[in-house]
C-alpha cells in the first residue's frame, strides 16, 4: 500500500504508549489482547521485525495481562485488576465466560511466545485449550 511513512510515524508513537496507567482499574483480557497485543504483534510481523519497539511493547503489555492467569485454576479473569493494590489480592476466574474470549487468546500469546522464545506466554494459554480438551 506503500504507507511507510505512515507506519514509521506510528512505530514512534507506539514508544510513547504507557501501558502502567489507565482511567480503568480493570483490564478487558479479551479486548485488550486482540486490539493492543494483537496490533502490536501483527505490526511487528509485517515490518518483518525491524522495529524492536514493537516486540518489546507486546511483551511489556503481555506481562500486565499475564496477571490475568494468576487464579486458583490458572483459568484468566476476562476483567482483570491489574493495579499493583488490587493485583496483589486474590481474585478468581468466572465459572461462566464467553468460549470464543478464552479461546482466541491463543494467537496471540502463542505468537509472542515464538517471537520471544518464552513459553511462559504459550504456557498460560495452553491451560485453556488443555481444559477444552478435557471438557
Amino acid at each position: 500500500m506503500g504507507l511507510k511513512e505512515e507506519f514509521l510515524e506510528a512505530v514512534d508513537a507506539v514508544n510513547q504508549i504507557d501501558f502502567t496507567t489507565s482511567i480503568r482499574k480493570d483490564i478487558p483480557l479479551f479486548e485488550t489482547t486482540i486490539r493492543y497485543l494483537g496490533g502490536l504483534l501483527g505490526a511487528c510481523d509485517i515490518s518483518g521485525a525491524k522495529h524492536n519497539t514493537l516486540l518489546d511493547k507486546a511483551t511489556e503489555l503481555a506481562e500486565i495481562l499475564m496477571g490475568a492467569f494468576d487464579t486458583p485454576n490458572r483459568m484468566p479473569i476476562t476483567y482483570y485488576y491489574w493495579e499493583p493494590t488490587l493485583s496483589q489480592q486474590a481474585q478468581r476466574a468466572k465459572s461462566m465466560v464467553v468460549l470464543a474470549e478464552m479461546g482466541t487468546l491463543s494467537l496471540e500469546f502463542t505468537r509472542l511466545a515464538q517471537l520471544t522464545g518464552n513459553s511462559k506466554y504459550y504456557d498460560a494459554v495452553a491451560r485453556i485449550t488443555d481444559a477444552l480438551e478435557q471438557w
